[in-house]
């Protein structure tokens, strides 16, 4: 037996007595082998992965007189003068380019660098047979939830093979942990409630993403993760119409739907930017009538530091570069199609006297005329 670095060999039978500990073709090759079981074109001076070094034989022959190891710089210049004339005219022409005396150094530092690129391509292998096992993994997680997702089950809990669907999705997507969809959190399996033991906070369950009550379907398509914890205190945002009556310019009784987010102690949050209804802006707090089913603006309980904006374009070609101007500012817009009229939405960090400047500058060349139609504080 011959101890090399990394493994034993036996000459008589021509098997190391382990396998190879880096090469990666294990099913092309085998590992007890030596030089992949081709000792002509191939040599293992370590037993942690074969090189080819025999083709070498030629420089040992050279015609060239000895010399000194040069090492350093100069040795790494010669071993990539070698892969190059290897790689364009193959070995025969190797010995023309290589003194006899160096071989030995710029043998072991190409042996080195073989061996670090054999590593680094396993690794970046690696990786990629990861990565499609992950793809794999939701792909097929996507194909049970939406074949279970077909069946009808408007307004009812989900089933077993649901849940299951819905946690396998999140696992799937979030490289083997099952995550809280609402804090990030990861969560743990559910466990059998047992009286006088308080469920781990962090304890995983499947909800409904639209509730229930409001004809949400118990199938994989509308559930969602969430741990013990934001499920108990709700943390689902559901988003509603809401009607605000005001008085229009001619005095008339008019009304505008808003878009609002449904909070859990009870108010609403106002959440597109109001295109006629006066002193209401963008994230405003607000209560709610309703008037057998139908939700009516009735006050204002947080203003939000935001302000609205009502702008009318004169000259409508101008009307895409200003809004990308108070896009610029910080602001955001909202339109009607096919209508010179816009609303405008100026964030509590934005720099108002800037932007009043801006437009003001804009009426007086006759370009379009604006409205405050809510001024925050802030902004006055």
């Amino acid at each position: 037996m011959i101890r090399l670095e990394a493994r034993g060999y036996n000459p008589t039978i021509g098997r190391f007595d382990r396998v190879d500990p880096i090469v990666a073709e294990q099913e092309e090759y085998s590992t007890y082998q030596y030089g992949w079981n081709n000792p002509v074109l191939r040599s293992d001076p370590n037993g942690d992965c074969p090189v080819c070094f025999v083709i070498f034989a030629g420089l040992f022959f050279a015609s060239q007189p000895a010399s000194a190891p040069s090492g350093g710089k100069n040795a790494k210049q010669e071993i990539s003068a070698y892969k190059q004339a290897y790689n364009e005219m193959g070995s025969d022409v190797v010995s023309a380019i290589m003194p006899v005396g160096k071989s030995k150094t710029v043998s072991q530092a190409l042996y080195a660098t073989v061996k670090k690129e054999v590593k680094e391509e396993i690794k970046e292998q690696g990786q990629k047979v990861v990565e499609k096992a992950m793809a794999d993994k939701v792909a097929k997680a996507e194909q049970r939830a939406a074949k279970l997702s077909k069946v009808d089950r408007s307004g009812k809990d989900f089933t077993k093979a649901g849940k299951e669907a819905v946690i396998d999705l999140n696992k799937a997507k979030n490289n083997g942990e099952v995550i809280c969809e609402a804090c990030g959190v990861s969560t743990v399996p559910a466990t059998k409630s047992t009286k006088g033991v308080t469920p781990s906070k962090a304890e995983r369950q499947v909800d409904h993403d639209k509730p229930k009550s409001k004809g949400g379907s118990g199938t994989p398509d509308n559930g969602k993760v969430l741990c013990r914890d934001c499920n108990l205190k709700k943390v689902i945002i559901m988003k509603t119409k809401i009607i605000v009556v005001y008085k229009d310019i001619e005095d008339e009784i008019s009304e505008e739907t808003l878009w609002s987010e449904i909070l859990e102690n009870g108010y609403y949050k106002i959440d597109n930017i109001p295109l006629y209804a006066p002193n209401l802006a963008l994230n405003d707090i607000i209560n709610v009538e309703d008037d057998d089913g139908v939700l009516y603006f009735d006050s204002i309980i947080e203003y939000s530091g935001h302000s609205t904006l009502q702008i009318v374009f004169i000259m409508e070609e101008k009307s895409m570069e200003i809004l990308a101007k108070l896009v610029d500012f910080g602001c955001s817009w909202e339109g009607m199609k096919n209508t010179a009229y816009f609303a405008i939405d100026v964030p509590p960090n934005a720099d108002y006297s800037e932007i009043k400047k801006y437009l003001n500058e804009k009426y007086q060349r006759g370009i379009l005329d604006y409205k405050e139609a809510c001024l925050s504080e802030m902004h006055r």
